[in-house]
């Protein structure tokens, strides 16, 4: 008698496990609202998000906030998290830990809140884990 097969075949087709890396700068206006961080080819498994600040930030800048999916449904760092005084000086630093699965075509979103066009600079780091060999965010 063999094993049943209780629908958990398809788990070893999870492309090596392997972790990347994807990085993003930003020099945006405080008040520049939404800028896609990356988008999504085939279907990835994310596993964190790291914003740091690359120089101190503009006086203008109230807030970031990181969303993903369609219509930016899934809230990774909120406002109050991205809030200016927690990534206001050089290398301070806002992050996000969990999984979240996107698919094909989906973006992940930085809304920069403010009251003026003064320059705000991050880094963003986003590891993730591709589904397929073909996986990626660009």
């Amino acid at each position: 008698m063999g094993i049943p097969d209780f629908g958990i075949a398809k788990i070893n087709s999870i492309y090596n496990n392997r972790t990347v890396l994807f990085q993003k700068t930003f020099s945006v206006a405080s008040d520049s609202g939404d800028n896609i961080i990356f988008t999504v080819t085939g279907s990835v498994l994310v596993k964190s998000i790291v914003v740091r600040a690359t120089a101190a930030a503009s006086a203008n800048l109230t807030s970031i906030e990181v969303v993903a999916g369609s219509g930016k449904v899934i809230s990774l760092i909120t406002a109050l998290d991205g809030a200016r005084a927690n990534i206001a000086a050089e290398d301070q630093q806002i992050s996000w830990v969990g999984s979240i699965e996107l698919g094909n075509g989906k973006t992940g979103i930085c809304t920069y809140t403010g009251v003026g066009a003064g320059i705000t600079a991050q880094l963003v780091t986003v590891e993730y884990i591709p589904m397929t060999s073909t996986s990626l965010l660009s």
